[in-house]
């Protein structure tokens, strides 16, 4: 059981004015006169402990966070955003220039993961047109051993930039960015030479640069990542 003024204690959200009382008479009850939720369990029960938390918490205090499991965060952010809390319960997403490494995904708070494929396997330029995504989004990609929690390389740049196609290097958030439609994504310290383009990942300097290939090639044990903000974050 759940508390009406729990769930009205942020006053400006839609959850609020859901449970204010001007809307009794559209709400779907059970036998017993509880209110149904159309939402999983999975997700309500969180955001519920998330209410009970922030009612309790020091009123100069930021609101605390919330550990979600991965295979619920999509459900989790379409929820909340439904809620009209997802600028409370969503972190701000941390953010970085230049290439970064060793990073822990499930410390990146404010990104979730999404898209992860085998290195070697074909990624289209498709993939990046995501379902109620800006096209001038903040985006994260990176590249980790298969099935680990850590990015051994990974840089943030805005998705109509890192996409869009050319011929020569396009600094952006401290890194030199290149496209190659169906073929490749390089996300480097320094301009990618033409020769080095063309080589292949395995044969360029790794510590110069970073490849995310497109197209199919030799199993290798790393996958590449797509990481994109819990709530909407855009960078020139």
């Amino acid at each position: 059981m759940v508390k009406r003024s729990e769930l009205c204690q942020i006053g400006w959200s839609l959850l609020a004015a859901m449970f204010s009382g001007r809307y009794e008479n559209q709400f779907e009850y059970d036998k017993d006169g509880n209110v149904f939720v159309d939402h999983p369990a999975s997700v309500m029960m969180p955001l519920m402990g998330w209410l009970t938390a922030s009612r309790d918490w020091p009123p100069d205090a930021q609101f605390p966070d919330t550990a979600i499991p991965t295979c619920i965060e999509g459900l989790w952010a379409s929820t909340t955003k439904f809620a009209g809390l997802e600028s409370l319960v969503h972190p701000q997403p941390i953010m970085f220039s230049n290439v970064r490494g060793d990073l822990k995904i499930s410390e990146l708070k404010g990104w979730v993961v999404a898209l992860c494929k085998p290195w070697h396997q074909a990624t289209t330029s498709a993939d990046f047109r995501l379902p109620g995504v800006s096209h001038d989004s903040a985006a994260l990609i990176g590249v980790r051993l298969t099935g680990s929690d850590e990015l051994t390389t990974a840089a943030i740049g805005r998705l109509d930039i890192i996409t869009s196609e050319r011929n020569s290097n396009r600094h952006h958030n401290g890194i030199y960015w290149n496209f190659r439609c169906d073929e490749f994504i390089s996300f480097t310290r320094t301009p990618l030479e033409p020769w080095c383009a063309q080589s292949g990942w395995q044969n360029c300097p790794s510590d110069r640069w970073q490849h995310w290939p497109l197209r199919n090639l030799a199993p290798l044990p790393y996958e590449k990542v797509l990481m994109l903000p819990t709530v909407p974050v855009h960078i020139e």
